[in-house]
Parts: structure tokens; sequence; C-alpha cells
């Protein structure tokens, strides 16, 4: 199935980020960058920080069997450009 994008579009994603073990993971990080002809719109974490700039999520300490969310807003831009 192709999902057809039009400019001024949302996009949203979700990221989860588990520990599958019964052990805390400490210095836990996560990258993801929007792709080009998109324009960052808003994030959520769970825990941590996420900086739209890089495309840095710096959880820190993630429980043993646990998992940790980030989820990502753009809006398409340049349609010729986007995903």
């Amino acid at each position: 199935m192709q999902v057809v994008q039009y400019n001024g579009d949302l996009i949203t994603w979700s990221i989860p980020a588990s520990n599958l073990t019964p052990n805390d993971v400490n210095n836990f990080v996560v990258v993801d960058v929007a792709s080009a002809g998109t324009q960052y719109v808003s994030h959520t974490v769970s825990k941590g920080t996420y900086s739209p700039t890089t495309g840095i999520w710096t959880i820190g300490t993630v429980a043993g069997n646990t998992t940790e969310y980030l989820k990502i807003t753009v809006k398409v831009v340049d349609i010729s450009l986007a995903p």
C-alpha cells in the first residue's frame, strides 16, 4: 500500500526504546532525524530529552523490562523531498 502525502500534511510516528533485560541500562540514547522536505512541529517523550535539531533523544537510565517512547510530528513542506 502506498501512502500519498501532500504539502501541509502532518506526519506522526512513535519510537519505542525497550530494555528487554532485567537490569537497568544507563546512558541510553536514540537518534532519529526527520526527512528532507519536512518541518519539525512537535514531540513528546515519556522520559528524557529530545533535540529536534540533532535528532538525539537522550533517555538516560531505562529500567529493566520497560519501554520508553518518543513521538514526533512533522509537516510536509516540500513533497518533492518528503519520503
